[in-house]
C-alpha cells in the first residue's frame, strides 16, 4: 500500500494554523505590554497626586495663617485713618492700631508636585484645568505679595522712620507728621493691597479645595 502524501489544501492549513498562533502571540504580548505601561503610568500617576495632596495641606496652613493675619492687621487700618482725622486724637489708641499694622505677612508657597503632576500629565482634564488655575493664583499673590511687601515698607515704615520709634512703645516724636494728610492717603493704598491680596488667597484656598475633591474622584476611579 503506497504512502499517502499531503495535499496542498492540508499544508496551506497547517502554515494558517502556524500564523494564526503567531499572531495572537504577538497581539496577546503586545496587550499585556500595554496593560503593563497603563498600569505603571497609573501608579507614577497616583504616587504624584498623593505627593501633590501632602504639598497642598502645608500650604493650605500657610495660606490660612497669613489670611488670618492679613485681616488681624487690616481691621486697624480704617480705624487709624478715622483717629488721625480727629481734632482731639486719642493717642493710646492710635497707638494700638499702629501696632496692628507693625507685621508684615507673607505665605511661603511651595509647588514642586503641582508642577511636577503638570509636566506628567500630557492631556486635557477638569483637574489638570484646575491645577493650572492654581498654578496662576500662586503666581498672582507671589506678585503681589512682593508689591504690597514693598508699598507697606515704604509708606509705612519708611514713613514712619524719623517720626515714631517702633521700639520703644511706638513714641511719637513728630506728630505732625503722623496727622499729616499723606499719612492717611499711605494708610488707604496699604489697604488697597491688603484689599486685594485677601482677595486672592480666598481663591487659593478655594481652588486648593477644589483640586483635591477632584484628585479624590481620580484616586477612586
Amino acid at each position: 500500500m503506497g504512502l499517502i502524501k499531503p495535499s496542498k489544501f492540508n499544508k496551506a492549513g497547517a502554515y494558517f494554523i502556524e500564523l494564526l498562533i503567531v499572531v495572537v502571540g504577538v497581539s496577546i504580548a503586545f496587550q499585556l505590554s500595554v496593560w503593563n505601561d497603563a498600569h505603571k503610568s497609573r501608579e507614577t500617576e497616583n504616587h504624584l497626586l498623593q505627593n501633590f495632596i501632602a504639598e497642598n495641606r502645608l500650604n493650605r496652613v500657610d495660606i490660612d495663617s497669613t489670611l488670618a493675619n492679613v485681616l488681624y492687621n487690616m481691621e486697624a487700618n480704617p480705624h487709624l485713618i478715622e483717629l488721625l482725622k480727629d481734632p482731639q486724637p486719642n493717642m493710646d489708641s492710635i497707638r494700638l492700631n499702629m501696632s496692628l499694622l507693625y507685621s508684615l505677612v507673607w505665605p511661603d508657597i511651595t509647588s514642586t508636585h503641582l508642577n511636577s503632576y503638570l509636566i506628567f500629565e500630557s492631556g486635557t482634564s477638569p483637574l489638570k484645568e484646575e491645577m493650572l488655575a492654581l498654578k496662576s493664583y500662586y503666581v498672582s499673590v507671589g506678585e503681589l505679595t512682593n508689591i504690597y511687601v514693598e508699598q507697606k515698607q515704604v509708606k509705612y515704615f519708611d514713613y514712619l522712620s524719623d517720626a515714631v520709634d517702633m521700639t520703644d512703645g511706638l513714641r511719637v516724636y513728630k506728630k505732625e507728621k503722623l496727622f499729616n494728610v499723606q499719612f492717611r492717603n499711605n494708610l488707604l493704598v496699604i489697604y488697597y493691597y491688603e484689599l486685594s491680596l485677601i482677595n486672592t488667597l480666598e481663591k487659593i484656598i478655594a481652588s486648593q479645595q477644589k483640586v483635591e475633591d477632584l484628585i479624590e474622584i481620580q484616586l477612586h476611579k
